[in-house]
């Protein structure tokens, strides 16, 4: 039997070893991990439209970067309060208002669009809007996933969910790209409207899941607790400082441009493929890990992932032969991925269920401000260093922070006896 509510997804456990892909049988999980690939293909799409619409529009590739910027200004801003609520409010009909908010911001580029209206103050109001939405509906999503599945199963839960993103990653901007040639602007936007529509189908489809227990404390007392219980529980606190030193050390993609046109001489198309190769091999990874099931250390595993981005990281930047470099690209990709999958496993298990939206909420802080100070650290010893130096600099930097972290008290504790260990009761930071 599926379960139905929180509890049951957390006790029930099977002593049967399965892959990921046997996850799916869970109806609910079924459901929304479908309608959530569809709408990703559709915001990928939408991603490519809107980075072509601006920069016709202005023919400068700062206002393209500028609508990054306008949208995770809002999500950094606002993830503690949409954590907060998401410990609070059914998660499942927290989800429903956002994805209608986002699909009701495309329907305005549609319109927009297609009646020649849209300036850059345009496209930047509606990218400030989804920033604000997905700091609700981001938290929402990732707590929603252990009210779905067994415990034991969760590490399958959230591989299933990186093999959706990066094949979303790798098919979304190709469609994209083809019917924006072949059709315009307005219709990408309308395709991905209907992607919408999945995911809230999915969500009406689904059986209740009830909202987690509410706190005695009120106010911003709820929206700090995740924070409070994060500084009190090592075994997730370390993970995400870990994730943020790594990510600050090996963001490669602000110098993908010079090594396409200087080093490998590869031009604008072998740019494409540097930019795709660690989505292959993450997708690889991920569907290899599904068959593998539930991995047992994944403390070490975790290390040796975070450890292996810079390992490759480093043969990216040593190499001057283009397919080799497309090697070290794909194997940096199956790095991200191992690392990835166990660090969100470790988070989920060692979190309390009325705490998840919260401690979610800090996790995708992390995960987002650590590339973009990387993408800046990256770009400042590259003017120095030079791309190749940079490169190579930062993917020491990885393997050294991955062999600081790995001595860590938390992290010994958590190789030598598992991550079952007694953590800070959640209502220590209720």
């Amino acid at each position: 039997m599926e379960p139905k509510d929180s509890q049951r997804a957390e006790s029930q456990e099977e002593p049967v070893r399965r892959h990921a892909l046997a996850t799916l049988r869970h109806r609910d999980f079924r459901l929304l991990w479908i309608g959530q690939l569809v709408s990703t293909i559709g915001d990928q799409m939408q991603s490519v439209a809107i980075a072509w619409q601006i920069f016709v529009l202005t023919d400068s590739s700062l206002h393209v970067g500028l609508v990054g910027l306008s949208r995770v200004v809002p999500f950094l801003l606002l993830s503690f309060i949409g954590g907060a609520v998401a410990d609070i409010v059914s998660r499942k009909k927290l989800i429903l208002v956002t994805q209608s908010i986002l699909m009701a911001s495309t329907i305005a580029l549609v319109f927009a669009t297609a009646a020649g209206t849209v300036t850059p103050g345009f496209i930047y109001a509606i990218s400030v809007i989804s920033g604000a939405a997905s700091a609700f509906d981001g938290p929402a999503r990732q707590s929603i996933l252990p009210n779905l599945v067994p415990r034991n199963e969760l590490a399958n839960a959230m591989t299933l969910h990186t093999i959706l993103r990066q094949t979303a990653t790798i098919i979304g901007p190709g469609i994209g790209g083809v019917v924006i040639g072949l059709f315009g602007l307005a219709a990408t936007y309308a395709i991905n409207v209907g992607s919408f529509l999945a995911v809230i189908l999915a969500l009406i489809l689904m059986s209740v899941v009830p909202a987690p227990k509410r706190g005695s404390v009120k106010g911003w007392d709820t929206v700090l607790g995740g924070l409070r219980y994060v500084r009190g529980a090592p075994l997730v606190l370390t993970p995400l400082l870990l994730d943020f030193v790594v990510t600050c050390l090996r963001s490669y993609r602000s110098v993908l441009p010079v090594f396409a046109r200087d080093i490998l001489a590869v031009g604008p198309q072998g740019l494409g493929l540097l930019h795709s190769a660690g989505s292959v091999g993450a997708l690889g990874a991920a569907v290899a890990m599904g068959a593998i099931g539930d991995i047992k250390h994944k403390i070490p595993v975790m290390i040796l992932g975070y450890a292996s981005q810079g390992v490759f990281l480093a043969g990216f930047g040593l190499s001057s032969n283009f397919a080799l470099s497309l090697l070290m690209l794909a194997s940096y990709g199956v790095g991200n991925v191992v690392s990835e999958v166990m660090r969100n496993t470790i988070v989920q298990l060692k979190t309390p269920d009325n705490l998840r939206g919260r401690v979610s909420a800090l996790s995708s802080m992390f995960t987002s401000g650590g590339p973009q100070l990387g993408q800046v650290q990256m770009g400042a010893v590259a003017s120095l260093l030079g791309p190749i130096g940079a490169t190579i600099v930062g993917g020491i930097g990885v393997i050294l922070a991955c062999a600081g972290f790995a001595t860590t008290p938390a992290m010994r504790r958590g190789m030598k006896h598992g991550i079952e260990e007694p953590q800070l009761d959640a209502k220590a930071a209720e």
